[in-house]
C-alpha cells in the first residue's frame, strides 16, 4: 500500500472540483469546486435552499455527486465508501442524539473502541471522550464527565 501521504502546508486536505448533483429535474448543485487547505476552519452560509446539506451529505459519504471529483491530501476519493474511514464525520442541526445516554456513548456510536476479544472497550470510550472535552474543547470544570447524560 505504501507510505501514507501527508499534506504540506500549500496542500490542500479537501479538494472538490466540479460537483454536480440533481434530484429528478431540479439541479441541486451544477460545477461546486472549493477547497480546504491545512489549518483553515470553514463555514457554509447560504439561503434555505441553497443546497448547503445536499454539499455537506456528499463530502460525509451519505450521498454520492453525479459529476465531478473529490480529492482528499491530493488522491482522488469515493467519500461514498470511505468519509468514515478517512475521518470525516458530519453532526447534522436534527436531534441526532441519544438524549438519555452519556456523552462517551453518542461520540462512539457505531464506531466503538473493541477490545482483544471484540467487545467495546469502555474505559478506553470514556478517556477519548474527556480527553475531546478537555483538550479539543477547552471545557475545564470539575463537573466535566465522560458519562454525563446528553439530556
Amino acid at each position: 500500500m505504501g507510505i501514507p501521504h501527508s499534506p504540506t502546508a500549500m496542500e490542500t486536505i479537501l479538494k472538490a472540483v466540479s460537483i454536480g448533483k440533481s434530484f429528478g429535474p431540479v439541479q441541486a448543485l451544477t460545477d461546486v469546486t472549493f477547497s480546504i487547505y491545512p489549518g483553515e476552519v470553514v463555514a457554509l452560509i447560504g439561503d434555505n435552499g441553497a443546497s448547503k446539506s445536499t454539499i455537506i451529505k456528499i463530502l460525509s459519504g451519505a450521498i454520492s455527486a453525479d459529476s465531478g471529483s473529490l480529492h482528499i491530501n491530493g488522491r482522488t476519493v469515493d467519500l461514498v465508501t470511505r468519509a468514515r474511514a478517512l475521518g470525516i464525520e458530519t453532526v447534522y442541526q436534527e436531534r441526532s442524539l441519544g438524549e438519555k445516554q452519556p456523552l462517551w456513548r453518542n461520540v462512539f456510536v457505531g464506531r466503538h473502541i473493541r477490545n482483544a476479544l471484540g467487545f467495546i472497550h469502555v474505559g478506553r470510550e470514556k478517556e477519548r471522550t474527556l480527553s475531546m472535552l478537555q483538550n479539543s474543547m477547552g471545557l475545564k470544570g470539575v463537573g466535566i464527565s465522560a458519562d454525563a447524560l446528553v439530556g
